[in-house]
């Protein structure tokens, strides 16, 4: 017997889907200050390193840690949702990275562009 499906009124609620919105690309990002290579590598200080060590992940966790500011609640986030960010081909600024792991803040040149690079959607 077939049975009657309910052909009432139906309320459709709007959701935003993930896939709508720009996402972190970890292959043309930093993943500290969220910005791309402005200067497609003609200028060092812009250059976006490959994340090359296998343990970054832990070492990044454990300054985490010891932070417990804002910024490092972010990287945080972007960490744990890539699993891994040697696999994931993460990349960074050598300034943002010594700048994260010495204590410091996000670097001046990087800092402008931030607001642009914050609209960028992460889960």
């Amino acid at each position: 017997m077939k049975r009657k499906s309910d052909s009432g009124p139906s309320i459709s609620n709007k959701r935003s889907l993930r896939s709508e919105e720009p996402d972190f690309s970890y292959k043309e990002h930093c993943l500290f200050c969220g910005n791309s290579d402005m200067y497609e590598g003609k200028k060092k200080e812009f250059e976006l390193m490959h994340v090359r060590t296998l343990i970054i992940d832990g070492t990044l966790l454990g300054i985490c840690d010891d932070r417990k500011d804002e910024w490092a609640e972010e990287i945080r986030r972007r960490i744990l949702h890539a699993r891994e960010l040697h696999s994931s081909e993460a990349v960074n600024h050598t300034k943002c990275n010594s700048n994260f792991r010495t204590g410091r803040k996000i670097p001046k040149c990087f800092k402008d562009s931030t607001a642009i690079a914050k609209n960028l959607k992460f889960p």
